[in-house]
């Protein structure tokens, strides 16, 4: 069985001044439709949202570069956090035996943080 895990956190207020500057071209550029609608424009979401593309992509063996943070989406269902990789983190997610995945979220004012643990079959 293979077994990663990523975890990534964010200084929220040094975070938002980062968006700010860049906001028309930062936000569409790395989060999905989904993310930005489920975040509600809160950067503190939004903050969590990268935390946990960082820690995906710590998992993956794999940055910026080799993973483009929009193929890593983080969906809301039923309140409960969901990772839906596509393209090259799904490719990547795929080479390594990656099937399963969890993440989880938390956040305050000043901090957001993201865990994710991948699983599969083989010795990867």
């Amino acid at each position: 069985m293979i077994l990663r895990t990523g975890v990534d956190i964010c200084n929220v207020p040094v975070f938002t001044r980062r968006v700010e500057r860049a906001r028309n071209d930062f936000i569409g550029r790395f989060w999905t439709p989904v993310e930005i609608d489920q975040s509600g424009g809160r950067m503190t979401s939004l903050a969590a949202r990268w935390g946990a593309k960082e820690a995906t992509m710590k998992a993956l063996r794999a940055g910026i570069g080799r993973v483009d943070p929009v193929d890593i989406e983080v969906e809301l269902r039923d309140g409960v956090p969901h990772l839906n990789l596509r393209d090259s983190a799904h490719d990547i997610a795929e080479s390594l035996g990656l099937v399963t995945w969890s993440v989880s979220l938390t956040h305050d004012d000043f901090y957001a943080m993201a865990f994710v643990v991948a699983a599969g079959g083989g010795d990867g």
